[in-house]
């Protein structure tokens, strides 16, 4: 384990057998997901992955999987494909995030709700896309690699992986920025901020629940946990 930005992280030195590994049935009843890392890739990573395109997280066997990787050769656009009998469907955003982004801690979050899937960088939505498979069929199928592919001759990740999470619902975008600011609050101090930032919240924003979630989070918050918004059933 590796200092961290938070309480340590697990730091993978990017070898075929070095991985993190976890049962597939953690996606049980998953129809709806959110999964949600914070990652730090070895800051040599450009050099490192000019050919194949790394593994942060691959889930499932063959013709039935989920994969999940920074795309560092082809302009960093992280990008995820989730594939039922081999019919494959994935989410590829536009834009490019650099190596430099990649080799500092930020907080990745994949997100399925009905057939719309979508990737989130640091609270910032990337792209979207219909994506009707789902991730409740690889329930129980092969295996759950964090950091390196079972599946695919891809390279395996050098870099630090923190507060991996499985949630069984779709977040929205205002619970994953309420999130990295909780995940991010250092001291009790700050944890009074948010308050009286979100605070400031409308009534519509009330309405639409975004209240609730804030207030469920920051009630395990305070205790200064990071494992703070319900529905959450795999943590590592």
């Amino acid at each position: 384990r590796t200092q961290g930005f938070d309480d340590g992280a697990i730091h993978l030195a990017g070898n075929k057998n070095d991985y993190i590994s976890f049962p597939t049935e953690a996606f049980t009843g998953c129809d709806d997901v959110t999964i949600s890392m914070w990652i730090k890739l070895s800051p040599d990573i450009a050099r490192m992955y000019r050919t194949f395109c790394p593994a942060l997280l691959t889930v499932g066997q063959t013709g039935n999987y989920f994969v999940l990787s920074p795309n560092i050769w082809d302009s960093g656009r992280p990008r995820c494909d989730l594939a039922t009998n081999a019919i494959e469907e994935d989410v590829w955003p536009d834009g490019i995030v650099t190596a430099n982004q990649w080799a500092k801690w930020s907080n990745l979050v994949i997100t399925k709700s009905g057939d719309t899937a979508s990737i989130y960088l640091d609270g910032i939505l990337l792209g979207t896309d219909t994506i009707a498979n789902s991730f409740a069929a690889l329930a129980g199928l092969g295996q759950a690699r964090i950091g390196s592919s079972h599946i695919f001759a891809d390279a395996s990740i050098k870099g630090e992986f923190e507060d991996f999470k499985i949630y069984n619902r779709a977040m929205s975008a205002d619970e994953i920025i309420s999130n990295i600011e909780l995940e991010t609050a250092k001291s009790y101090d700050d944890l009074q901020q948010l308050i009286k930032t979100n605070e400031q919240k409308t009534e519509e924003d009330i309405a639409d629940g975004y209240w609730d979630s804030f207030s469920s989070a920051l009630t395990a918050a305070q205790s200064i946990t990071s494992n703070a918004s319900s529905n959450e059933i795999a943590k590592a």
